[in-house]
């Protein structure tokens, strides 16, 4: 796991000044959080993060991947962790790797403390195939312990990369090994088909990155990231049904209907694949309902009950979809 951080002097101020080769792990108070900072290496790929601790004895540990660029982790530690904690859930929040150190990037990584560092996350570059590798890198880390994971647009393709991939590739014992993950909540995941991505969705993706990913992530080559980003879509795709390793993975799948990115297909992918699984179709948010500059995609609309039903909830393995409503009889 890494020593500890080692501090060289006590500044006048109350920060912490922090030796930068030790700081593999480091606690923070933020805003009323309070946690460890940890980055994870594993073979030269990194993961860092806010780890969270409920003070309860358990083995159940809440992870969550955000999508593209990473932005979800402010919504989703300012609205849901202290519920998740009162539940007591362990929970560890992600960072995409080669977060810039501008302002907008100390925005999406969230933590003050780990923003007086200033050095980019991961090995200082966005790479898509190291962002594919961020769950199977955790999995290896918290191995023994139960996950529900939480994942939102890009990282649910995250996540079923790095299922798929252990899937194939390992041989020895899963269960010594690896986290298990019991229940996966995939929030807007763009896990269509591969033709559904390159008949509607290819053409947004590749505005993205041409007008907004580099502000905020320091991307090399965009277009060698876009392939990557098609090869990663073109391997999850059609192998949906390998994310199961344990036998046991529950899934819930939700779609805002005004969603300005993702349409159902992922979610009929997934379910199909696997052959079971929730959809949840939400109308209980519209565009309309919105500031300008908000999207339905970004579900900050999601409250803290909604999310612990999904959390909490007990699902047997067969196929379902239902409708999520403000107004019941509507």
């Amino acid at each position: 796991m890494g020593p500890n951080f080692e501090i060289r002097k006590q500044a006048e101020s109350p920060r912490q000044e922090i030796e930068l080769d030790t700081a593999r792990s480091f606690p923070f108070s933020e805003n009323g959080r309070n946690g460890d900072w940890k980055t994870i290496d594993k073979k030269g790929r990194k993961v860092e993060g806010a780890y969270y601790k409920s003070g309860k004895e358990n083995n159940d540990l809440i992870i969550f991947i955000p999508g593209m660029p990473g932005d979800g982790v402010v919504w989703f530690e300012e609205k849901h962790l202290s519920m998740l904690l009162k539940e007591g859930f362990d929970v560890f929040v992600a960072r995409h790797g080669g977060i810039l150190t501008n302002e907008e990037g100390k925005r999406v990584l969230n933590n003050s403390t780990r923003n007086d560092l200033g050095l980019a996350t991961g090995n200082g570059e966005m790479h898509i195939t190291d962002w594919m590798d961020e769950p199977k890198i955790l999995m290896e880390y918290f191995a023994g312990k139960q996950v529900t994971f939480i994942t939102h647009s890009l990282g649910s393709v995250a996540l079923a990369h790095s299922l798929i991939d252990i899937n194939q590739r390992e041989n020895h014992d899963l269960h010594a090994h690896y986290a298990r993950p019991k229940k996966w909540i995939n929030l807007s995941g763009p896990t269509y088909t591969y033709d559904t991505y390159k008949e509607k969705y290819q053409d947004s993706w590749k505005w993205y990155f041409d007008n907004k990913l580099d502000k905020i992530c320091n991307v090399e080559d965009k277009d060698a990231e876009l392939a990557a980003l098609e090869q990663a879509l073109k391997e999850v795709s059609g192998n949906l049904d390998k994310i199961d390793l344990f036998n046991a993975l529950q899934t819930i799948s939700v779609i805002p209907e005004e969603d300005e990115y993702v349409g159902s297909e992922g979610s009929l992918n997934l379910q199909n694949q696997m052959g079971a699984g929730l959809i949840l179709k939400d109308r209980t948010i519209k565009k309309a309902d919105l500031p300008d500059d908000r999207e339905v995609h970004d579900f900050e609309h999601m409250t803290d009950e909604t999310l612990k039903r999904f959390v909490l909830m007990k699902m047997n393995q067969n196929k379902h979809t239902f409708t999520l409503k403000n107004n019941p009889n509507a």
